[in-house]
């Protein structure tokens, strides 16, 4: 199914733009949603335990299923996206007719409890593809809410990610840490603090700054996962409510930005005698990693 998707999303060689693009808006019309739909099922089902990764067969249902919903999610919806060029933070642009399948089937608690699940943990690229769909979830465009429904909705993916970030579950594995870090990087951090309750962002500001911190220590093993990671504390900044009364978040990033900063020139400092001992290749060689 996944490559069925894969063949309509894709320009072909030998079909003109339009003729693509009319096939494609046709299977996104009549088929993507229910596709969709019968994805959230099988994933809720194996979330309810009424099937069974250790099953057999399972793990292989199980992965099949997340590469469709990611695949489905990474459609190019409205005939905007690029082949050559397709930005990793962009947005999902859904229709707004799936609105209610998204709310109702709350596929976003669905991912975060089998991320948490026990048997997914025994599966560490089964997680890492939950995750992949998170972020998906996470980049779904904004105006298919009303504001409440944003608060909602974008709640529950700080929730989850802050609670995940205090117990490191499942970041000790690079692939899982490098799909949260994206999962981060995703969410619209600009609409967080008026979208969520200022002790919530709070807690959140205060559970990015302490991973930022680590990753950046630890540069040899979290690559560009550190990249997604500034990039979430550089919207986070921004995003500072204006508030009458005193509130405590001008603070933390008062105590965390100096922190980072000082981290993150260590660990360049640090990386020089590794390197021209060629105990490691030089990060400035790779242009995706060097931050100016």
């Amino acid at each position: 199914m996944s490559m069925l998707v894969n063949t309509f999303n894709k320009q072909g060689s030998i079909r003109s733009f339009t003729l693509q693009r009319r096939l494609a808006s046709s299977f996104r019309d009549m088929s993507l949603l229910s596709m969709f739909e019968n994805c959230t099922r099988l994933l809720t089902r194996f979330m309810n335990k009424e099937l069974s990764i250790s099953s057999q067969g399972g793990e292989l249902s199980m992965m099949a299923c997340l590469q469709l919903t990611i695949d489905i999610l990474s459609y190019d919806f409205i005939g905007t996206a690029s082949d050559e060029s397709i930005d990793d933070l962009g947005t999902v642009e859904i229709p707004s007719s799936w609105k209610r399948t998204i709310q109702e089937n709350d596929l976003v608690e669905v991912l975060f409890t089998l991320y948490a699940d026990n048997e997914t943990a025994q599966h560490p690229q089964m997680r890492s593809k939950t995750l992949e769909c998170v972020a998906q979830m996470a980049a779904i465009k904004r105006s298919l809410f009303v504001t409440l429904d944003r608060k909602t909705y974008f709640s529950k993916f700080i929730t989850h990610c802050i609670k995940i970030m205090d117990i490191k579950q499942g970041l000790e594995v690079e692939e899982n840490y490098h799909q949260f870090c994206r999962v981060l990087a995703r969410i619209k951090m600009v609409e967080m603090s008026n979208l969520v309750e200022e002790d919530l962002f709070a807690r959140l500001v205060t559970a990015v700054g302490d991973l930022l911190g680590a990753s950046v220590g630890a540069w040899q093993w979290a690559g560009h996962s550190t990249d997604y990671l500034l990039t979430v504390w550089a919207k986070l900044v921004p995003a500072l409510p204006t508030r009458t009364k005193p509130s405590p978040l001008p603070a933390l990033f008062d105590v965390y930005s100096p922190r980072i900063a000082n981290d993150y020139y260590s660990s360049r400092i640090d990386a020089v005698e590794t390197i021209l001992r060629g105990q490691l290749d030089d990060p400035l060689n790779d242009q995706r990693g060097v931050w100016m």
